[in-house]
């Protein structure tokens, strides 16, 4: 009477096909295998530093830029001005926040 759905059918039903679950499990497995020294550091501090050199520099400026462009961009195309205010606000403020904890988090007066 009441059958549980398989995977696929369960997929369906939230929007997420199989295709998308393998592709992230191949990529996860590629990342794995390209940066073992990333993936399996020997301490949790280890993985926290690793990360945070990934994270900081160009590439959180380069992120945070592009994510914001994009928002702006896709919020002006869906014709909604007050979101594009609000996404570049938003951009700018986590710039200068950014830029604050790189700063050492000084309050200047």
């Amino acid at each position: 009477m009441f059958k549980k759905p398989r995977l696929d059918q369960q997929a369906n039903n939230s929007g997420v096909s199989t295709d998308s679950i393998t592709l992230l499990a191949f990529a996860a497995a590629v990342i794995f295998c390209m940066y073992p020294e990333v993936t399996l550091a020997t301490s949790l501090e280890g993985q926290l530093d690793k990360i945070g050199s990934v994270a900081s520099g160009k590439f959180k400026t380069v992120g945070l830029s592009a994510a914001t462009i994009a928002a702006g961009i896709w919020s002006v195309l869906k014709g909604n001005l007050k979101l594009t205010g609000i996404v570049v606000a938003i951009g700018v403020s986590l710039s200068i926040y950014l830029s604050w904890l790189s700063g050492g988090m000084v309050i200047s007066a």
